[in-house]
């Protein structure tokens, strides 16, 4: 019965996925919210095995799955809000963020990373960085590629995440969101290539760091 209900929701699919295939945007949407449901029941799976009783080995394999995917949850929430926005879909939910919370969080995710590469990871908010109202999910998700990124690409050395006062008015005051590292950083020829769609600075670029 379990397998018969599995072959008709994949023929549905299927038909729907043929209907939508001259429309890129519509076909990202379907498949990305088809690809989420197994990935949650993975990652919950994973969680649930970490809690039972496993030697040290076994506890690494089932943490390093468990966050193979969700970096690739990730990747599919990516290409969800990427068909949002090209659909003109993608919607904000602005509130108060707090910025020494989000910049802390940020360099806490990617602490385990940079530490793997012996790199420091630090942060800092100025004083007289204003309240804001954003999206902080958005925001959040911004700051972690940038930073991710720069963790990615530095050998030595180190990363910083801070927010800073650019000017504005009282009334209207302006942040700036800076990433500093220590690593290579981007040739001036390959600058704008970088913002193309899946542009990297050179083609070994992806093959070497992914």
């Amino acid at each position: 019965m379990a397998g018969r209900r599995r072959q008709t929701f994949s023929q549905a699919t299927l038909a729907t996925v043929r209907d939508a295939g001259s429309e890129p945007q519509q076909f990202l949407r379907l498949m990305s919210h088809e690809m989420r449901t197994p990935l949650n029941g993975v990652i919950g799976m994973l969680g649930l095995l970490s809690r039972t009783r496993l030697d040290g080995a076994q506890r690494a394999y089932a943490e390093a799955a468990q966050a193979s995917a969700e970096h690739m949850l990730g990747l599919v929430n990516d290409l969800l809000d990427y068909a949002r926005l090209e659909a003109g879909k993608l919607e904000f939910d602005a509130a108060p963020v707090d910025l020494e919370a989000l910049a802390r969080g940020v360099a806490e995710l990617l602490a385990p990373k940079a530490q793997d590469k012996g790199l420091e990871i630090v942060w800092s908010v100025a004083a007289d960085a204003p309240d804001v109202m954003a999206d902080e999910g958005r925001l959040r998700q911004v700051l972690f590629n940038l930073a991710g990124n720069a963790v990615k690409f530095t050998e030595a050395g180190g990363v910083r995440i801070a927010v800073e006062r650019a000017g504005g008015t009282e009334a209207a005051p302006r942040l700036a969101f800076i990433i500093d590292d220590t690593g290579p950083g981007v040739p001036e020829a390959a600058r704008a290539r970088i913002f193309e769609e899946f542009g990297h600075v050179d083609a070994s670029d992806a093959t070497r760091h992914g």
